[in-house]
């Protein structure tokens, strides 16, 4: 099956694509060209917001509104207004000075959990200490704004690769330059992290040997597996619960950055590649920058909660139940920095749903939400 790339403008460094629901749109980040996109595949609309500083990251909120990730906190853009217009962008949580450092620290890999909250990693340019953290953004009476940014785990360079296993019982985390993927004990119900151990560790770059890449973004299906993008690698991996390879996808791609699920014309998989730099810039008649491409197969996936805007919501909503959960065979697509689509075998069984686990509804009895932000559909 051939890669196919969207009819997308290139990302300088696209990142952190999403695809949303119910407005049946794909949404992405371009770091480096401080703006967040939409792009519409019914209509062919394409929008786009500029921002103040880098967006690491956005998820979905109420009201037709993102929760983005940017150098120094959380903000809520609202994409029914111009980016020109003062109004459409509110600060939600400043990161602390003592922990964050502007000058060297800005917010990158983000996504939501089913209970509603934002979590996003940070990354260090220099990287001369592993100073980046994970933060997650949740209510807080006690603030003027509603919320505050809690510092969740550190010792980290590059944060990338956050998902949440379906069961909502662990948190995946990695650490780009150190070629390591962690896991954490995961409470959704609070919000707590524990038991932090590495998981999968990649072979480093080795001068004459062959390089499998490090560990970018990544999402998790509804089986469990883990699908990470392997920067510098030009493949997308496909690992077990256990961390096993099961599978390995070649793109023509050398640095994808994000793998996402996505919606009905993308019930495919999309990958994100990094569109700037010296690979790209001496390697630029092989490769095609900063597309977004889609592929093949679907997917079992459960298309979960947007991120909680009003605080009151989270106290009267049990655990798992503001998800939603629409039950739906996805694609997987992989974000290259530019949009683009790529094959993937199917997976031995599709009847994977376990009534047992949490974050279920009414409307989809016994299935297993997955963070929304990990929909996307290139």
């Amino acid at each position: 099956m051939s890669l196919q790339t969207l009819p997308l403008p290139p990302s300088e460094l696209g990142e952190s694509p999403f695809w949303h629901p119910e407005e049946e749109q794909l949404y992405w980040c371009d770091i480096q060209g401080f703006a967040v996109h939409a792009w519409s595949p019914q209509t062919g609309q394409h929008r786009q917001w500029g921002l103040p500083s880098e967006p690491g990251c956005c998820a979905p909120a109420a009201d037709g509104r993102l929760v983005i990730g940017l150098r120094n906190g959380f903000y809520l853009l609202d994409t029914a207004k111009d980016s020109a217009d003062p109004t459409a962008l509110t600060c939600l949580a400043l990161l602390p000075a003592d922990l964050h450092d502007t000058a060297v620290l800005r917010l990158n890999d983000g996504r939501c959990d089913t209970a509603g909250r934002f979590w996003a990693g940070s990354v260090i340019t220099p990287r001369t200490a592993p100073h980046a953290a994970l933060w997650c953004l949740q209510a807080d009476a006690s603030s003027t704004t509603g919320y505050s940014a809690r510092h969740m785990a550190g010792d980290n360079f590059t944060a990338n690769g956050l998902a949440f296993s379906p069961d909502n019982r662990t948190l995946y985390w990695s650490n780009t330059p150190e070629h390591r993927i962690d896991q954490f004990d995961f409470d959704v119900a609070t919000g707590e992290i524990t038991n932090r151990r590495p998981w999968v560790h990649f072979d480093r770059k080795v001068e004459g040997k062959p390089y499998g890449g490090r560990p970018d973004g990544a999402a998790v299906d509804v089986e469990g597996n883990y699908w990470v993008a392997m920067y510098e690698g030009a493949c997308v991996l496909q690992l077990s619960p256990t961390g096993e390879v099961l599978q390995r996808i070649a793109v023509p791609v050398q640095c994808p950055t994000m793998v996402c699920f996505g919606g009905r014309i993308c019930g495919r998989c999309s990958l994100r590649r990094h569109g700037r730099g010296g690979l790209w810039r001496s390697r630029r008649q092989r490769f095609q920058r900063g597309r977004c491409s889609v592929c093949g197969w679907t997917l079992p996936v459960c298309l979960s909660t947007h991120f909680n805007v009003h605080k009151k919501e989270r106290s009267r909503v049990p655990s798992g139940n503001a998800c939603r959960p629409v039950f739906q065979a996805y694609r997987l697509a992989v974000y290259r920095s530019q949009p683009a689509i790529v094959p993937l075998r199917p997976p031995t069984s599709l009847g994977c749903i376990r009534p047992s686990l949490t974050g279920t509804s009414s409307k989809s009895k016994g299935l297993i939400p997955s963070i929304h932000a990990t929909l996307i559909p290139y």
